[in-house]
């Protein structure tokens, strides 16, 4: 080989090294090596709308209330559910224990990890390597005391589902009602626009009645006539 095509071989083998780091940088291991993603959306309208995707592993008899698919080699499951205390009744589900807090204008949603089960659909992903648990709600993620709030949703990765994350607190979500802080938006901007229009209206009184106060008529001397 001349020294021009040895030269124009080092060219190509160095693009294709520089093309293959870049794609490592940009899809993590994680991702590249994930059997289980688990995506969990709660609605707008308080359903949650859950999917998981298996490759590779050999899962059997899914709960009833899974829709089941095949994408390639992979396994698609698929489903709604009402809301919260809905899906902690169900079977197959994520290890959650959730608690709501209810106020005027929103709720706070507390979610802590149970202990997993020993049988259904998290127990036959044991043998798996990789675990993506995604999770996004109408509202804002608090997952540390250290972390800042998260928008829309919030991302876990592990190395499988035995050594998903120890039991205690996983995330804190609130969620604001928007119809009701718009109406409430609303009602305070009216308030604040009465008060301003009648301490304005007040002032003009207090001008009025200073401008044109009436000053007591004089007295008339005593009649001259009337003296002698």
């Amino acid at each position: 080989m001349s020294g021009k095509g040895a030269e124009t071989m080092k060219k190509l083998f160095r693009v294709l090294g520089l093309s293959l780091l870049m794609v490592f940088l940009c899809c993590p291991s994680s991702v590249l090596a994930t059997d289980v993603v688990w995506q969990l959306q709660w609605q707008d309208d308080g359903t949650l709308r859950e999917e998981v995707q298996i490759q590779g592993g050999d899962v059997t008899d899914p709960d009833s209330t899974w829709k089941s698919s095949h994408q390639g080699d992979s396994l698609l499951l698929q489903r709604e559910t009402a809301g919260w205390s809905s899906y902690q009744k169900l079977p197959d589900r994520l290890p959650l224990r959730v608690r709501e807090i209810n106020f005027v204008f929103g709720q706070i949603t507390y979610l802590s990890i149970d202990p997993p089960p020993s049988e259904g659909l998290w127990a036959q992903l044991k043998g798996l390597s990789g675990f993506r648990l995604t999770i996004g709600a109408p509202g804002y993620f608090k997952i540390s005391e250290t972390n800042k709030w998260e928008e829309i949703q919030y991302s876990w990765d592990c190395p499988d589902t035995t050594t998903w994350l120890p039991t205690g607190s996983l995330a804190r979500i609130v969620t604001v009602d928007g119809f009701l802080s718009a109406v409430a938006i609303v009602l305070l901007a009216m308030l604040i626009i009465g008060i301003k229009f009648l301490n304005r209206l007040k002032r003009a009184d207090e001008i009025i009645a200073e401008e044109f106060a009436l000053t007591p008529p004089e007295e008339s001397p005593p009649d001259q006539a009337e003296t002698q």
